[in-house]
């Protein structure tokens, strides 16, 4: 697509834009990839893994999202009908990202200590989940706000709300993401090692709502500057 462009739309700042997406769509599904196999090679289930699994669910959701607008942009510029499909793709990609990351905390429980451990009623009163109960309330919770900023931002470019993307917003807009990218990785490397002598911590609802809110404000952010 961009080889069949005109020189001047080659050379322009949308397929500037469209090419910056597509570094972080890559860079973030290979650290993404990387991230959630370091997770599954765990050999127990642990409280932590599940704050780690929705920091390393961040740099997935923005890769996701970045390719879906890569190709709007590049649509912009070759094939103009599909322009409004794709946006809501893009918003629905978002919304949908945050969706699968919040059903994470839907599970959390069944990685508790066993009741049975030593100490386990002092761990179980500094945690915020505390029950299966409270696991599926969270999750419910936490998917309901976090899709929300996805699915206005999604309604308001439908009905024609647009910013320009200007070279500076553009580069904003990229460096955004890949600073989301690797900060959510590092999180999540760091969220998954296990302390000595003591039982991991479960999530802690800034974790839950800072990796839902994160991506989904950079879903609409992202949405309302596309051409």
């Amino acid at each position: 697509m961009f080889t069949n462009l005109p020189a001047a739309q080659r050379h322009s700042e949308a397929a500037a834009f469209a090419t910056g997406l597509l570094v972080v769509t890559m860079l973030g599904s290979i650290i993404g990839a990387i991230s959630l196999a370091a997770i599954g090679g765990e050999s127990a289930l642990t409280p932590n893994l599940t704050p780690a699994v929705m920091f390393a669910a961040v740099p997935v959701v923005i890769a996701l999202v970045d390719v879906v607008a890569a190709f709007e942009i590049l649509a912009s510029l070759a094939l103009p009908p599909a322009r409004l499909l794709l946006q809501l793709i893009t918003g629905i990609s978002g919304a949908l990202g945050v969706f699968f990351t919040a059903l994470a905390l839907g599970d959390s429980w069944a990685t508790r200590p066993a009741p049975q451990a030593p100490g386990f009623t002092e761990w179980n009163s500094t945690e915020w989940i505390t029950s299966q109960k409270d696991a599926d309330r969270a999750a419910l919770y936490v998917a309901g706000l976090g899709v929300v900023p996805a699915l206005v931002g999604t309604v308001l470019r439908a009905t024609g709300l647009h910013l320009t993307a200007h070279v500076t917003a553009a580069n904003t807009i990229i460096l955004s993401g890949l600073a989301l990218t690797v900060v959510a990785t590092v999180s999540s490397a760091l969220r998954s090692r296990h302390p000595e002598g003591a039982s991991s911590r479960g999530t802690r609802p800034w974790e839950a709502y800072t990796t839902t809110l994160a991506t989904s404000s950079y879903t609409v952010i992202l949405l309302l500057f596309l051409p």
